[in-house]
């Protein structure tokens, strides 16, 4: 499996800045690409994030797999330090993802929502899971600003449309277009503020 991503990021007409932060790190590994997405309004989250998976998360994928220990190391690493923000680790077929704040995270597969193990940390805004995904599944991570112009389902459609090439720089590429035509329409519906997505693509090699 490899994942293919794009990404919406615009400031928009009412703050000189755009308050969040995005990232994506992929890695290949000799059992896979690892890809890593992260949304925040905190750097601080993204860049500890980053640390976290190339210090802690690939070796622990390398030796164990996507196992509870992803999640007692990111959770001592990152979010107990800084907590605001939502992560989606993907490595073969199975997921790991993290959410607290105003982030949402959406992952549909043929058009469903996949099984998961939920854990919900007490007394703490914190959603984490892990799953198992297939070849045809995708994910979006987004900001709220974006619910208020444009479905998710409707952009997650429209860019699962857009057809598997030979060349992984060209999917990526027409993706992106895509993206970029989504911002387009959102900004002529009248959303002014910022707008912060990361869409994710599970296709067969």
């Amino acid at each position: 499996m490899i994942y293919h991503y794009a990404y919406l990021w615009d400031k928009g007409n009412l703050s000189p800045h755009n308050r969040f932060v995005i990232a994506v790190e992929s890695v290949m590994t000799t059992n896979g690409q690892v890809l890593l997405a992260l949304l925040t309004e905190s750097e601080q989250f993204a860049r500890m994030a980053v640390s976290w998976l190339y210090e802690e998360g690939l070796p622990v994928l390398r030796e164990r797999g996507m196992c509870r220990q992803i999640r007692s190391t990111f959770l001592r690493n990152v979010s107990e330090e800084y907590p605001g923000g939502t992560a989606l680790l993907l490595y073969r077929k199975q997921f790991f993802s993290y959410s607290n704040g105003q982030l949402s995270l959406s992952i549909y597969q043929n058009g469903e929502s996949p099984k998961f193990t939920n854990y919900i940390e007490e007394n703490k805004f914190e959603e984490i899971k892990f799953g198992k995904i297939k070849a045809g599944a995708s994910a979006l991570l987004y900001s709220d600003s974006l619910l208020t112009r444009m479905d998710p389902e409707v952009i997650l459609r429209k860019l699962n449309s857009v057809k598997q090439t030979d060349s992984d720089l060209d999917l990526e590429e027409k993706l992106q277009k895509s993206m970029d035509e989504i911002m387009r329409r959102i900004r002529s519906r009248g959303e002014k503020e910022e707008i912060a997505a990361i869409f994710i693509r599970m296709d067969k090699k």
